[in-house]
């Protein structure tokens, strides 16, 4: 209920005539309310009419998530939930088995209306391998408008074995289903982004911020191999557009087979790569480490 209220004073009327006289943005609201008005109510209303008048020079609009959104990915997720517990120890245990360290990596990313949030992802890489990598390859493709290709398909050396294979899967994002669980994120939307990435975006291609981040989404099962940072934008503004439970669905459907199609984009890359390796650095691995030392010595003399 309302607070019950106050007697007015000749000070906090010269209070309010003060606020109402002195702070311009106060000057949209009519004179009448600022008559018999406390201290707080004052202070209240100008504080308003300036967030009103500041609105636009915020990063992204202040929303408000669906309710029929929340609903289906709790229902989703504890639909599944036993099928991600039961990959999830299989992750777990392979990164014991393979690489020293925690298995989970944390990061800041950007959320929902512009809020950064700490994000969970199984570690893929080597311990303490630098992001400055990751951060210089995105910040490289958004100015340059050049397609959206992963460091994985061009022979990111900070992978731990089998890294690629659970990056490309989308096995290292299973522990989000507890931000799902938590209300950071969604299981459909567009993919939260660094806070460097974050900086690069131009005010007009922040709509996407208006809803969750998400697991999956439009530009996740719709993008090709030449799909550009600006085509990934304008995929998810067409999202936040189109905003509906069947919309949902049709992504979460799509979803397992766009994973599959990374995981052989993964596969042929891999392939190709060492296809173009030297016959005599191949050989030399089937043989012995000093063996594979001498010959890439002397393929490099020949080069030279």
């Amino acid at each position: 209920p309302p607070p019950p209220p106050r007697t007015v004073t000749p000070t906090t009327r010269r209070l309010c005539r003060h606020t109402f006289f002195h702070a311009r943005p106060s000057r949209l609201l009519p004179r009448q309310f600022f008559r018999g008005c406390t201290r707080e109510s004052a202070t209240s209303a100008s504080s308003w009419s300036e967030s009103s008048n500041s609105e636009s020079s915020k990063p992204c609009k202040e929303s408000q998530n669906p309710a029929w959104k929340r609903t289906l990915d709790i229902a989703l997720v504890l639909l599944i939930l036993p099928i991600v517990v039961f990959l999830a120890s299989i992750v777990y245990c392979w990164i014991k088995a393979f690489s020293p360290g925690p298995v989970l990596f944390r990061q800041t990313r950007m959320g929902r209306n512009g809020k950064p949030f700490t994000i969970f992802k199984f570690r893929s890489m080597r311990l303490q391998a630098s992001t400055q990598v990751h951060e210089a390859h995105v910040e490289h493709l958004i100015k340059s408008n050049m397609p959206m290709t992963k460091l994985d398909k061009m022979g990111d050396s900070r992978l731990i074995k089998g890294g690629c294979l659970i990056r490309n899967s989308g096995l290292d994002e299973l522990p989000q289903f507890i931000h799902v669980l938590t209300g950071e994120m969604s299981l459909v939307g567009p993919r939260p982004c660094l806070l460097r990435e974050f900086e690069l975006y131009e005010p007009s291609q922040r709509h996407r911020f208006s809803v969750q981040p998400g697991l999956t989404g439009k530009w996740q099962v719709s993008r090709t191999a030449a799909t550009t940072f600006i085509e990934m934008v304008r995929m998810d503004d067409d999202y936040v557009n189109q905003l509906s439970p069947l919309t949902d669905l049709k992504i979460i459907l799509k979803t397992p087979l766009a994973l599959l199609m990374q995981m052989k984009t993964c596969g042929n890359s891999k392939s190709q790569r060492s296809d173009t390796q030297p016959s005599s650095i191949r050989l030399a691995r089937r043989e012995s480490p000093m063996v594979l030392a001498l010959s890439t010595s002397a393929t490099r003399k020949l080069a030279d």
